[in-house]
């Protein structure tokens, strides 16, 4: 599902992915460390922006004052299921 949605999304001119450190359901994200300086303006030059987050949570557990992109921005919320679901390319086979 992950990599199938972010792949579709690349293939858009139009599109833009972000992967942000925690966000809720409705698109309100906070990116860690350096992600923060471009992840933001990524997010929002794209028509369609699917964001991956780590640590999904509820609604109203984040603090509106540590929010760095508002959901308004983003169409779809991703986490990740296993690290395995995170990689965009298919395991290789090594004889």
């Amino acid at each position: 599902m992950v990599a199938t949605a972010l792949e579709a999304v690349s293939d858009l001119p139009e599109g833009a992915s972000s992967r942000a450190a925690k966000g809720d359901q409705h698109g309100n994200l906070v990116f860690s460390r350096s992600t923060r300086d471009f992840n933001p303006l990524a997010a929002m030059a794209g028509r369609v922006t699917i964001a991956e987050v780590e640590e999904l949570v509820e609604p109203g557990d984040i603090d509106p004052d540590a929010v760095h992109l508002p959901g308004i921005s983003i169409q779809q919320v991703v986490a990740p299921t296993s690290r395995r679901t995170t990689l965009c390319c298919s395991p290789r086979t090594i004889r």
